[in-house]
């Protein structure tokens, strides 16, 4: 695999690179758009849901990239990264 870091890059291949980012950003908000966001979130590591996330957000797509987390962080356990214990209260204050 090409370290991405290190590799001489014309300034074409970084177009390129922008333009994929951008497709792909756009191809997975809209899917994440849908119900289908439960769907992905779930199946995703902790860093890869942060990863998807922040490449999100880069390009602007903040909602999707908020939804995304909150999902994944539904099915996260205890132990990982972005576990949110459930809200056992009841709401009277006792």
């Amino acid at each position: 695999m090409t370290d991405l870091k290190t590799e001489p890059v014309t300034r074409d291949v970084e177009v390129e690179r922008l333009a994929a980012a951008e497709s792909f950003v756009e191809t997975w908000r809209e899917l994440l758009g849908s119900s289908l966001t439960d769907d992905y979130a779930c199946s995703l590591t902790c860093v890869e849901a942060e990863t998807a996330a922040r490449l999100l957000r880069a390009f602007g797509a903040d909602t999707t990239a908020g939804a995304l987390l909150a999902a994944h962080a539904s099915m996260d356990e205890p132990y990982d990264a972005h576990y949110q214990q459930a809200d056992t209260t009841d709401g009277t204050g006792d």
